[in-house]
């Protein structure tokens, strides 16, 4: 996995797979930069993992999307999916709960990417960093 440092935080990624340059999403919300910088993955696992340490802060209720904050502030998005919202959380499991405590590479939701492409659905997974323009990030070298 790969690694975004910023101070003290370390970003890696959420799940294994291809990165994608965040641009080349066919999702206007997410290549157009409106919600910040970030990256994405062509998911080859099923298991979101946390990609920070830090505190999960927000979890949306059908387990399509997961917010992280770190110590220092920094907010990460991870969004499973294009349009998945629609899936009203058929495919995913919620792991962790908002306002959870969470280490780097701990599971925090599990999903279904056959269910999602069965669905005519494309399970890319975007990482945004969404007040990232606050912070200097550098990308890293990583497993």
């Amino acid at each position: 996995m790969g690694v975004i440092k910023q101070g003290e935080d370390c970003v890696f990624s959420p799940v294994k797979g291809k990165y994608i340059h965040l641009k080349d999403v066919s999702d206007a919300t997410f290549n157009s930069g409106v919600l910040g910088t970030g990256f994405a993955v062509d998911p080859k696992e099923d298991v979101i993992h946390a990609p920070v340490e830090g505190i999960i802060s927000a979890v949306f209720p059908t387990g399509h999307a997961v917010g992280f904050t770190t110590d220092n502030g920094l907010e990460v998005l991870v969004h499973i999916g294009i349009d998945t919202v629609g899936l009203n959380g058929t495919g995913f499991e919620i792991l962790k709960q908002q306002g959870e405590r969470v280490q780097a590479h701990e599971p925090v939701i599990r999903f279904d990417r056959e269910l999602i492409r069965r669905q005519g659905l494309d399970p890319m997974v975007m990482v945004v960093f969404t007040n990232g323009g606050e912070y200097n990030l550098k990308l890293m070298p990583g497993e």
